[in-house]
């Protein structure tokens, strides 16, 4: 936040972003007594990294992915990291290593099911013309449903009206078409079986 302020040229109510970095570095410092107090401060030590101090040093960046990365940071902040070290490469020019990052990102965010991230990271690769990992479409995204619930969601199967947006009325009709064996695929019914349910 306070590195996004700089950014913006703001400062938080009733101080300065110099003195509000120093009161956040001091609270680290009190509560620094357990063992991930380390990967934290490489966290916010690359928030506040740069001749702005606003978090534009790749290096930091890459301290601070690197702690991330022995899993004992939330794995949002391990995304986090990769995608900002992945920004600021690209700002230096660095693009192999950009894409390097950007690419790990992208795999935790979707092992994590973090589709907003997965977004934003899709979305920086277009901006910046990066090559995503191989056999995936931009603006995909893995599928929600297990392999048994595509089988049974398929072309003609009892959830295509749902995923088309139907009504559920209009779903039990279907289900009850195919129970009686009188609509065969995704066509529409015919006439007299519309009329026979009543649609």
């Amino acid at each position: 936040m306070l590195a996004r302020m700089r950014r913006a040229g703001a400062s938080p109510v009733g101080m300065s972003t110099e003195e509000a970095e120093a009161r956040l570095r001091a609270t680290l410092e009190r509560v620094a007594v357990w063992p991930v107090a380390d990967d934290w401060r490489a966290a916010i030590d690359a928030e506040l990294s740069g001749a702005d101090r606003a978090g534009s040093d790749p290096d930091a960046w890459r301290a601070a992915a690197a702690a991330a990365a022995r899993g004992r940071l939330p794995v949002r902040l391990h995304v986090h990291t990769l995608r900002r070290l992945a920004e600021e490469l690209l700002l230096a020019g660095q693009r192999g290593e950009a894409e390097t990052a950007l690419r790990d990102a992208l795999a935790i965010a979707e092992r994590a099911g973090f589709a907003h991230a997965t977004r934003l990271l899709e979305a920086l690769a277009q901006r910046s013309r990066l090559v995503l990992p191989s056999g995936r479409a931009r603006g995909t995204h893995p599928p929600l449903l297990t392999a048994r619930r595509r089988r049974s969601s398929c072309a003609d199967g009892p959830l295509r009206p749902v995923a088309a947006h139907r009504r559920r009325a209009g779903c039990a009709r279907r289900a009850a078409l195919r129970r009686a064996g009188r609509w065969a695929g995704c066509a529409r019914p015919r006439a007299r079986d519309a009329r026979a349910l009543g649609r």
